[in-house]
């Protein structure tokens, strides 16, 4: 009770993780409760935030002012749970957390680098870097695999199953019950900043049915195993995996390889010299828009560039350090580290 977490810079793991439980009684002794945080960082992790109750029905929350930098996730909120030995000793209610807690201004920032993801969440993962997926084997019992940022957050706790036969969901807090798992904190789409991400990753992902079925392939047989699908989860394939709108505004192309579309994308934008000094110079054949960040994901300066223009980005007056440049067409998004020196 009545903690504050202040600058937390983590890479690896998960920088806040709540999550606490009693698996001896069948009653509860301790609880979380009025938990602050703030300035909590993730860098190639698996999440900045994480909560996680078990058994016990938690107090209030409050964390603000949340970065993760190529990481599985910024937030991460997962419903409550009993184990078998919770229900040996009697307990019967899964845990939540209080619906006055608040997560506000979350920047989730992705440049497409290598991060360790969870073999569970690989089916989330956009079909484009299914290709890109590594595993390296710790032991037998313990593979741990290398992908990308899957998405800002993900938050099944606030939604619930309703109707397996047509997939329906609910928000709504009056069809919970204590032990479901379920629970509704003060956390929107609305609380994210998503940089660098596929324009139809969402910024939460919500459903067990947001994942990508109907990738080809759908993992690369290499690796020895299949996507990790819960069961009753299996279902159609993903609206927008693979799909291209009349609209135009998806910018997979599907007469191309997955491998050739990425090359597609980044051959439309250019940008050199890399480090640099004073100046960078950018080449694109589209009106893009280029965006410079810090490293911890906070808006420097935007850019409107003209199509097939040479453009240059003064950067004289930066500090010396890590920088991310994301550039946004009508069809794609290209995110990059750059180093001022």
């Amino acid at each position: 009770n009545n903690l504050f977490f202040k600058n937390l810079d983590c890479t690896g793991g998960v920088t806040l993780r709540l999550e606490s439980g009693n698996e001896t009684t069948a009653v509860s002794l301790l609880k979380i409760d009025q938990i602050f945080g703030r300035n909590i960082i993730s860098r190639f992790a698996q999440a900045a935030l994480q909560l996680q109750p078990h058994t016990d029905d938690h107090g209030v929350i409050d964390v603000r002012n949340i970065t993760a930098i190529d990481s599985e996730f910024a937030v991460k909120i997962d419903p409550g749970f009993l184990n078998a030995r919770d229900r040996m000793n009697g307990r019967t209610e899964t845990g939540s957390f209080d619906s006055a807690s608040i997560i506000r201004n979350v920047t989730a920032t992705t440049t497409e680098a290598d991060t360790s993801i969870r073999r569970q969440f690989l089916r989330f993962l956009p079909c484009q870097f299914r290709p890109e997926v590594k595993a390296l084997d710790i032991n037998p019992s313990n593979i741990v695999i290398i992908g990308k940022a899957i998405a800002p957050a993900i938050n099944t706790a606030a939604y619930k199953l309703v109707d397996a036969a047509t997939l329906t969901y609910s928000n709504d807090p009056a069809d919970f019950t204590p032990d479901d798992g379920h629970y509704k904190i003060n956390f929107t789409d609305a609380h994210i900043t998503p940089n660098g991400f596929l324009f139809f990753v969402p910024n939460v992902i919500k459903f067990e049915t947001d994942d990508y079925e109907n990738c080809d392939p759908a993992i690369d047989p290499t690796l020895g195993f299949d996507l990790f699908f819960p069961n009753g989860t299996r279902n159609t394939p993903h609206s927008v995996a693979g799909s291209d709108p009349a609209d135009g505004s998806n910018p997979i192309d599907p007469t191309l390889s997955i491998a050739d579309n990425l090359a597609n994308t980044s051959s439309r934008f250019e940008f050199y010299p890399n480090p640099a000094s004073n100046v960078l110079n950018i080449k694109n054949q589209e009106p893009i828009t280029v965006t410079l960040y810090s490293i911890n994901g906070n808006l420097i300066n935007s850019y409107n560039l003209e199509k097939n223009t040479d453009n240059t980005i003064l950067i004289s007056d930066l500090n010396k350090g890590v920088y991310i440049l994301k550039a946004t067409s009508k069809n794609a998004t290209s995110t990059n580290l750059f180093v001022k020196n």
